[in-house]
């Protein structure tokens, strides 16, 4: 893998990396690192379900290969 690879880019594009523990914080990097621009990591994703607040800590993005 070169550096001129596209890289998966996290959204927002400003999120602070210290506002997460170290472990998430890896996760973010390995997933933005090893996926390309066509992807976007979205951490820390707010839901309800059942009426209940829940969070998500990461969903990844595709156009063609949808969320994970």
């Amino acid at each position: 893998m070169g550096k001129n690879r596209s890289m998966g880019r996290l959204m927002p594009e400003d999120f602070d990396l210290a506002l997460i523990q170290p472990s998430g914080q890896e996760v973010l990097e390995a997933l933005t690192q090893g996926t390309d621009a066509a992807w976007l990591i979205l951490p820390q994703v707010p839901f309800v379900d059942a009426g209940k607040d829940g969070e998500a800590d990461v969903v990844a993005l595709h156009a063609d290969f949808g969320a994970v």
